[in-house]
């Protein structure tokens, strides 16, 4: 099941902010930033203090995980 368009469609925006990791993969705060610390499958951009999520990147690593 692929599900990144439909998600995609919802998240209009070229990045992801942490929070939006968590609401689509539905999980806590800890996981979500243990995932983009610890050799992230996708790519992710610190700037300062925050930190941004490419939406194609991700959106094609959920689709490569729904396969």
């Amino acid at each position: 099941m692929r599900t990144g368009g439909i998600l995609n469609a919802k998240y209009s925006k070229e990045t992801l902010l942490v929070d939006d990791l968590i609401e689509i993969l539905q999980i806590s705060r800890n996981s979500a930033y243990s995932l983009i610390k610890n050799n992230p499958p996708f790519r992710v951009v610190n700037i300062g203090r925050s930190w941004r999520i490419p939406c194609q990147p991700f959106f094609a690593w959920l689709d490569g995980l729904a396969d």
